[in-house]
């Protein structure tokens, strides 16, 4: 959660700056009509919605060619509960940072939803796991954060 705090902070602030900066570039004769929170919330939406919209379509377009690995790879974790769903959050040719977010059930009865980060290698026409880490898990005492945050 704090996670998301930062980064609806960070877009915040770079919403700000962008306002500013596309409202100091408009012409003259606009200036009067100007409605800098129009602005403002525009940039707000795209700064918060672009890496998660990003990562959809990395995770359409490539998913289904990793979905085995992936899967198998989970297994392997110390991660009690199923695979709630994966995001492809970035690729550069051969290799991919794969987020993964399962789902546990808590000893007092509530559930947790841990999160790994995947790193992917392009082996010819198949995707593998090169290494993983496990980002957050209350039972396992992990306390990490992902950009952009998933939860």
């Amino acid at each position: 959660m704090f996670g998301l705090m930062f980064y609806a902070i960070g877009c915040f602030f770079l919403a700000g700056i962008l306002t500013f900066i596309s409202t100091m570039f408009r012409p003259i004769q606009d200036k009067g009509e100007s409605r800098p929170w129009r602005a403002f919330f525009v940039w707000m939406v795209l700064c918060m919605g672009t890496p998660y919209i990003y990562s959809e379509i990395l995770t359409r377009s490539l998913g289904p060619k990793m979905d085995k690995s992936i899967r198998y790879a989970y297994d392997s974790l110390d991660i009690t509960g199923p695979m709630q769903y994966y995001r492809v959050i970035w690729t550069t040719g051969n290799s991919a940072k794969v987020i993964v977010v399962g789902l546990e059930k808590q000893s007092w009865g509530g559930k947790d939803r841990p999160l790994a980060a995947f790193n992917m290698i392009k082996e010819g026409e198949k995707w593998k796991v090169q290494n993983y880490r496990l980002v957050y898990s209350d039972r396992l005492n992990k306390d990490g954060i992902s950009f952009p945050p998933y939860w």
